[in-house]
């Protein structure tokens, strides 16, 4: 329990700092003094800030990404729900868009994400056989097509709406892809 606590602590400090802040710029011994704690307690809980990030993404998702593999929303309540996210958190998510780079870039762990959890969702409810390499390739395509997309929405002043925006990623969703993931799956 403590250990959850301080997680969250450390992790909304640094979403504070990131309000005023390029994250790039952001150091652990600011994330740690902001949070009242020593450095050498942020490392007990992370490598570094990109791996708090990354846990702050995770965290904040979580619950909406379970729902998805599990079955208990759809692809396009899925796409919607992170669409508000990403617009309730939009100064922290394009600072961290725009300031991570390399194995660190943000855009690039989140749409490795997507892409495992594309994968893992098929596998679940169509079998190992339906991950053909085709398949595998749309899911990277339509993966880091969401990802670009969703960047350059959020970086948008006064963008359309997730309801709208959503409508168009699911247009957009292969045909390949579409038959698994825009369906009821068979339980």
């Amino acid at each position: 329990m403590k250990r959850d606590v301080t997680k969250k602590r450390l992790a909304d400090c640094f979403m504070k700092l990131a309000e005023k802040k390029d994250v790039s710029k952001i150091t652990v011994r600011e994330i740690a003094e902001q949070s009242n704690v020593s450095s050498q307690t942020f490392y007990n809980y992370f490598q570094d800030k990109y791996e708090l990030i990354l846990w702050i993404y995770s965290d904040l998702g979580s619950e909406t990404y379970k729902q998805f593999i599990h079955g208990e929303i759809d692809l396009r309540e899925f796409i919607y729900r992170c669409l508000n996210f990403y617009d309730e958190y939009a100064r922290f998510m394009v600072n961290i868009l725009n300031n991570t780079h390399g194995t660190d870039s943000f855009w690039r762990n989140s749409s490795d994400r997507e892409i495992r959890g594309f994968e893992r969702f098929i596998i679940q409810y169509y079998g190992e056989e339906a991950l053909t390499d085709e398949i595998r390739v749309h899911i990277r395509m339509f993966a880091y097509g969401c990802t670009e997309i969703a960047s350059a929405w959020l970086q948008k002043p006064n963008h359309i709406s997730p309801e709208i925006l959503t409508e168009y990623i699911i247009s957009f969703v292969p045909d390949t892809l579409r038959k698994y993931l825009t369906k009821e799956p068979e339980k």
